[in-house]
């Protein structure tokens, strides 16, 4: 039996984190709205919002990611100056497309407009041991 070099990676994350003091599966986290678009695009709102990862853009000391759950997507804003240079890094190594995680931060607009909550504090909710589906490739109805 063959085992998965992927499994076995994420598996290793799940350990880096232990070893940090985060808890991989937390028992709870406190949203402000229960679903992304309730949430008012004002901005100067200090809210919390958890969701699937299902983009990560990384440019360095800015880490840009799109949280998703059943009625839309937000995106989010992780920067070296407000969550620290170790738990960005820490994020770097261990966060993938499809782990759940939930951010506390405050509203703002990008320079290009888009809706996006600066993040304060970041916590791991789940940690996908597989990824998502290809988004052409992945699913097919036999």
């Amino acid at each position: 039996m063959t085992t998965d070099p992927v499994s076995k990676q994420r598996e290793v994350e799940f350990e880096l984190l232990r070893a940090n003091g985060l808890q991989p599966y937390p028992e709870r986290f406190e949203v402000s709205y229960a679903h992304i678009r309730d949430i008012p695009r004002l901005e100067g709102v200090r809210l919390s919002v958890a969701g699937r990862v299902v983009a990560i853009r990384d440019l360095g000391n800015l880490v840009f990611i799109k949280l998703f759950d059943v009625t839309g997507t937000i995106q989010a804003m992780l920067t070296r100056n407000r969550i620290g240079l170790s738990s960005l890094g820490l994020f770097k190594n261990v966060c993938k497309v499809g782990d759940f995680v939930g951010v506390v931060g405050t509203t703002l607009r990008t320079r290009t407009g888009e809706f996006t909550v600066d993040v304060g504090e970041m916590e791991y909710l789940g940690l996908a041991l597989r990824g998502l589906p290809e988004k052409w490739h992945g699913l097919a109805d036999v």
